[in-house]
């Protein structure tokens, strides 16, 4: 085989493997350990990756946060409703778990579910991130939030929207969700 036609063949593999990458059916086969997923993708750059050239903890952590934002919008509460209804879920605890090293210029599908709400205080949500290129998981985590009062920072029951939405979402009846918008990590 001419070395022409071998890297028009690899050329091929890799537009064929770019447009599975662009179809939500794709991101839904992939390995995940819970059903409905919502899903971003992330692609790891230069300002992700600390002194062992591997993807640095405090960006898996930014991750987390640019996420469970992305999905709480999704489902329809975003920054401007917390504050309007003088609520807002902060971290209890973080559980974080690191599989695999992803590096630069690596693809990951993020994903996290709402795994418990209580409809009182209590709040808890799952993630896992799978590399595209290896096709395993890089990263698991659990986080676990109180509802506290935005001007006061003191605990506060959830107000109804947060556990009709919340709530609903524990419950597993969302579908599975491919958030196309990759770059809208906002934390606002």
């Amino acid at each position: 085989m001419s070395t022409k036609h071998s890297v028009n063949k690899e050329l091929h593999s890799q537009a064929i493997a770019h447009e599975l990458k662009q179809d939500s059916a794709y991101y839904a086969s992939l390995a995940w350990e819970r059903p409905g997923a919502f899903v971003s993708l992330w692609t790891i750059s230069e300002q992700h990756i600390d002194h062992y050239e591997h993807v640095n903890n405090v960006a898996y952590v930014s991750q987390l946060e640019a996420l469970a934002w992305q999905h709480s919008k999704h489902l329809g509460l975003s920054m401007q409703d917390y504050r309007r209804l003088d609520r807002g879920m902060v971290i209890q605890q973080h559980v974080l778990n690191y599989h695999v090293a992803a590096h630069l210029g690596d693809e990951l599908a993020c994903a996290t579910w709402i795994t418990d709400c209580d409809s009182k205080f209590r709040l808890s949500r799952a993630f896992q991130f799978i590399s595209l290129k290896h096709q395993k998981t890089v990263f698991t985590a659990q986080t676990h939030f109180v509802c506290v009062s935005l001007s006061r920072g003191t605990p506060k029951k959830m107000p109804s929207e947060f556990t009709d939405i919340y709530g609903t979402a524990s419950e597993g009846s969302h579908a599975f969700v491919f958030n196309e918008n990759k770059n809208e990590a906002e934390a606002q």
